[in-house]
């Protein structure tokens, strides 16, 4: 074999592994042909070669929901949607509501097929709000709005007995918060009421004890009012001068010493002569007529003055 021929040979393999290598263009092709799980591989394929080129996911997500491998479609269309591209994140968006639309169609159990059809609805408002102007995104926004509604009253309607319960229990609830928010209402009344009646006592101490203090005050004062300073005679000692004089006591004094003749008291009584015993009684007129009350002498002044 010539040379000539060995390159020949060389460029026809190439050209054959060239066809032969998974690309966008024979991606492409199989979406073309109906192939649709043939191109999702190839674009996953790409898509892991070339992480920061979002169009690879984009594309194998519309593969995957032309294969109706919706929960598929769903991941590729969330990875797209983090593209600086807000074209295509809008896109992505879109057709991530559509697949969660899809998924929930075909799902049996209430809850899901209800969480599924609310995750869609959000995923239109993301399409909406970035492009206002996409009708599409709108009509399928209201259209599954009304799908879940008509699902939920479906529900309703095959159980209410059910949706009674849950009614009785979600009332009750209530009733309990609105009683336990009554009673703790209630209990910190009694608590604001406590604690004004505590201050309210505490103040009428506090004035009982200042009312207390002051009458003491006033007490002192009056009793330094009352009491006699130097040089001046008490009231009682002006008004009732019933005790003896300076010539009272004397005579007093003398009457109380016993006589010549006349028995003390601490000597024993003995046989008295008629003389001792009239002695005795003139005695005693004494001490009587010493004792009479005299009526004080208003001409006196009632203060001292040193003249």
């Amino acid at each position: 074999m010539n040379r000539g021929a060995v390159v020949l040979c060389f460029l026809c393999l190439s050209c054959w592994v060239g066809l032969q290598a998974d690309t966008p263009r024979k991606a492409r092709q199989y979406m073309e042909r109906g192939q649709y799980a043939d191109a999702m591989r190839i674009y996953d394929e790409l898509a892991v070669k070339h992480p920061k080129d979002s169009r690879y996911y984009y594309n194998a997500g519309v593969a995957a929901y032309k294969a109706m491998k919706f929960a598929e479609a769903q991941e590729y269309f969330d990875a797209a949607s983090l593209s600086e591209d807000l074209d295509l994140q809008q896109q992505s968006f879109y057709n991530r509501g559509n697949a969660l639309f899809k998924a929930g169609e075909e799902e049996a159990n209430f809850e899901r097929k209800t969480q599924m059809w609310k995750e869609a609805i959000d995923q239109f408002d993301h399409a909406v709000n970035l492009n206002e102007t996409d009708q599409m995104a709108q009509d399928n926004l209201q259209f599954v709005k009304q799908q879940l509604e008509n699902l939920q009253q479906q529900q309703q309607d095959q159980n209410p007995d059910q949706n009674s319960d849950e009614n009785k229990d979600e009332e009750s609830e209530q009733d309990n918060e609105q009683q336990n928010d009554q009673n703790q209402s209630e209990q910190d009344q009694q608590d604001q009421d406590q604690q004004n009646q505590d201050q309210q006592q505490q103040d009428q101490n506090d004035q009982d004890q200042q009312q207390n203090s002051s009458q003491d005050q006033q007490n002192e004062q009056q009793d330094e009012q009352n009491s006699p300073s130097e040089g001046e005679s008490s009231e009682e000692e002006q008004q009732n001068p019933s005790q003896p004089q300076d010539g009272e006591q004397e005579e007093q004094e003398q009457n109380a010493q016993p006589q010549e003749g006349e028995p003390s008291d601490d000597m024993p009584q003995t046989t008295m002569s008629p003389q001792q015993a009239m002695q005795l009684l003139d005695s005693e007129r004494g001490e009587a007529k010493s004792l009479i009350f005299r009526p004080p002498d208003k001409r006196r002044p009632k203060q001292f003055k040193d003249w």
